[in-house]
């Protein structure tokens, strides 16, 4: 499988004035979605939470091909360790004493301390490459799965992280009771999965911070991988864009007003700090929602909306 990253970029020339998430002077080309793995177009694929997609059987076989190199790198290890001990015997014997004791002659024959050297060589440099495509793959799946649409696979790896990283306590009040892995900054407004947003929390603290909503959520203990709704917003988007139709949607402004939109989308991504600058006037030092941009009816002209604002999405013909 060829690794590969594709970036999409989108360089906007024109930033709407009315500060309200929208960018005029986008390039109004289809942003077909690429998998972040193989580079191909085709074939049914994950939507990410930036925007980016994936094949389900590219990260399969990222993952597959983890674990092969795992086994090869404890295979090198046995070999090195029977290596290293089989030149530190044959070192601390004496020359002399092989006149006379013909199986240690051939012990040495067998494992010449000169030729022991060089298959030590030989096995840690091919243990240092793979340890360095363990890095590489293990990294790119680790970014996949910061934006997964729901809890992400190494879901575990992260809970357990965060759990270590808040000392088994609430972060609010300090309880050690039942503990919930909380976002700091929600999915559906830009959040991820990264350790520096997922903060531990009692059930208490946990409603509260969710303006006293009954929650549904995973505790430190427990996964859900049910399909979320920023997920299915974002898989409709895509499908659009690949399809080349148009989406019908509830939208609902900054200054809490719903309008009815249709939009033929040609991209969807997060917006960088630079742009979130030019917008707003205001420098960040976070990347900022997950938008949709494309041509607006109702406008007559490029817009670009926030995906946690858009409910009701429906592709049209």
């Amino acid at each position: 499988m060829m690794v590969n990253i594709r970036e999409s970029t989108c360089q906007l020339t024109n930033p709407a004035p009315n500060l309200r998430l929208l960018l005029l002077g986008t390039s109004s080309r289809m942003k077909k979605a690429f998998c972040r793995f193989c580079n191909e177009s085709e074939g049914e694929r994950i939507a990410l939470l930036d925007g980016s997609t994936l094949h389900q059987a590219c990260c399969n076989e990222l993952q597959r091909q983890l674990l092969d190199i795992g086994s090869y790198v404890t295979s090198i290890d046995h070999e090195l360790s029977g290596a290293r001990k089989k030149l530190t015997f044959t070192s601390q014997l004496k020359l002399k004493f092989f006149q006379f004791v013909q199986p240690q002659r051939q012990i040495l024959r067998e494992g010449d301390p000169a030729d022991l050297r060089k298959k030590i060589e030989i096995l840690e440099r091919d243990r240092e490459i793979a340890k360095e495509k363990e890095r590489i793959f293990l990294n790119l799946l680790t970014q996949a799965h910061e934006v997964w649409p729901t809890y992400p696979p190494d879901w575990s790896t992260r809970r357990a992280s965060a759990w270590t990283a808040g000392g088994g306590a609430c972060s609010e009040c300090g309880d050690r009771g039942a503990l919930d892995v909380h976002h700091l900054r929600p999915i559906r407004e830009g959040g991820t999965h990264r350790l520096e947003n997922l903060v531990l929390l009692c059930r208490d603290c946990h409603q509260e911070a969710h303006g006293g909503c009954d929650l549904g959520l995973a505790q430190v203990g427990v996964e859900d991988h049910k399909t979320t709704a920023i997920e299915k917003r974002i898989r409709k988007i895509r499908s659009a864009i690949d399809r080349g139709q148009s989406i019908h949607f509830k939208y609902t402004t900054g200054d809490g007003q719903e309008t009815k939109r249709t939009v033929r989308p040609h991209d969807i991504r997060k917006l960088n700090a630079e742009e979130i600058e030019r917008l707003t006037g205001k420098q960040v030092d976070r990347e900022g929602a997950l938008c949709m941009f494309g041509y607006c009816q109702l406008r007559k002209d490029d817009r670009c909306f926030a995906v946690s604002r858009m409910r009701g999405v429906k592709l049209v013909a």
